[in-house]
């Protein structure tokens, strides 16, 4: 099992839990009647956002050639990134400490997606090392 393998596993796996957890998991507030959370807003777009994750770690599970795995892996990264800034700062999520989705979705989904670019960062990493090595032998 080579290390792409396993960063395209888990991105399949990770983009699942970054698109359900806050719908299942690590639940965000239960809506209300006239108002749309943040939290709500954040789910939908996580939602999305995991499932590209889970798409592109398929791909890159599926895929032969290095420089496409190269290239999935950023997009991966940055789609990474993008999950991880979404509750944290773009959308965010309700502002009452004691809110469910402040106490457990938004922890959730920061380390999900810390988790998955820090792994996409090394398998980058470890392919331009590799294509160096490669140009200097």
């Amino acid at each position: 099992m080579t290390f792409s393998s396993f960063t395209g596993g888990a991105a399949l796996v990770l983009g699942i839990l970054i698109a359900f957890g806050p719908q299942t998991l690590f639940p965000v507030c239960p809506p209300m009647e006239y108002i749309t959370m943040k939290c709500h807003s954040t789910a939908r777009v996580e939602f999305a956002l995991g499932l590209l994750i889970a798409f592109l770690g398929l791909l890159t599970l599926l895929t032969d050639s290095a420089s496409f795995r190269c290239g999935l892996t950023v997009s991966i990264f940055l789609n990474a990134v993008l999950a991880l800034l979404i509750p944290a700062v773009l959308v965010g999520v309700c502002p009452g400490v004691h809110m469910g989705c402040r106490a457990l979705t938004l922890p959730a989904l920061v380390i999900l997606s810390g988790l998955l670019a820090t792994g996409a960062a090394v398998n980058l990493g470890l392919y331009w090392r590799r294509g160096g090595e490669k140009k200097n032998g």
